[in-house]
């Protein structure tokens, strides 16, 4: 299954810009390399 394009621009973004993306929805960006991941609702 591919990832919605949506997911691919905000992943794209954060990825040139050298950010952390923070999203509850982690499972949805996991396959994107070089993507720096936090989901600050997690216990």
């Amino acid at each position: 299954m591919y990832p919605a394009y949506a997911d691919g621009e905000i992943a794209a973004v954060a990825v040139t810009n050298q950010l952390v993306l923070v999203t509850r929805n982690s499972r949805d960006f996991e396959r994107f390399d070089n993507l720096r991941l936090e989901n600050w609702f997690e216990q």
